[in-house]
């Protein structure tokens, strides 16, 4: 416990020395066009799913870019997309390497973090990340994502995309100002119960 405290403070600490991106906007779900998402791919049914929901995505002509995380070392792992894993994470939790810096370096309209419950790495990605909007699981983080799924035990992946995607067709504008929420403990931020 007292050493996921440190973690945590040594985390935050690093990532409020990092510059924010400027925060874009989107004028409704339908204009974005270039859509990040951020996974848990350790379950080879999940990482199916989630890849099926990207393809939709382009079919319907969006550019997606997945990076997924693996918490296994690397010298187990033997799959065919981009991904990092716990031999890319510092001891405070920093996702580091070429591919997490190549995900970062791309701005999206949507950044959609596809993993059940709030944890530090995706946290620091998605703080990160030049997005719109950035849709993720409730967390205490409230620089992290705009717009926050309330999940319990029983939410599938597949309803966190059908929540997420629906909530964000309800959207009519996403101006959001990056710098009035990070200063603001109230902040903009949305937290919705899926």
């Amino acid at each position: 416990m007292l050493a996921e405290q440190f973690r945590r403070f040594f985390n935050k600490r690093t990532l409020a020395k990092q510059p924010k991106p400027i925060k874009r906007q989107i004028d409704n779900f339908n204009a974005a066009q270039w859509i990040g998402i951020l996974y848990d791919a350790t379950s080879p049914e999940r990482c199916e799913k989630i890849q099926a929901f990207a393809k939709d995505l382009q079919d319907n002509g969006k550019q997606v870019t997945l990076l997924g995380f693996i918490s296994e070392k690397r010298q187990n792992i033997d799959v065919s997309f981009d991904y990092f894993c716990k031999n890319d994470l510092t001891w405070t939790a920093i996702p580091q390497g070429k591919l997490v810096e190549n995900f970062l370096t791309k701005s999206y309209d949507l950044l959609y973090i596809l993993h059940p419950k709030s944890n530090l790495y995706f946290e620091y990605i998605a703080t990160l990340t030049d997005a719109a909007l950035k849709i993720g699981p409730c967390t205490k983080d409230l620089a992290a994502y705009d717009l926050m799924l309330e999940l319990n035990k029983q939410t599938t992946v597949d309803d966190f995309i059908v929540q997420a995607q629906q909530y964000c067709q309800l959207l009519k504008s996403t101006k959001i100002n990056t710098e009035k929420s990070t200063k603001s403990k109230k902040g903009i931020r949305k937290k919705v119960v899926a």
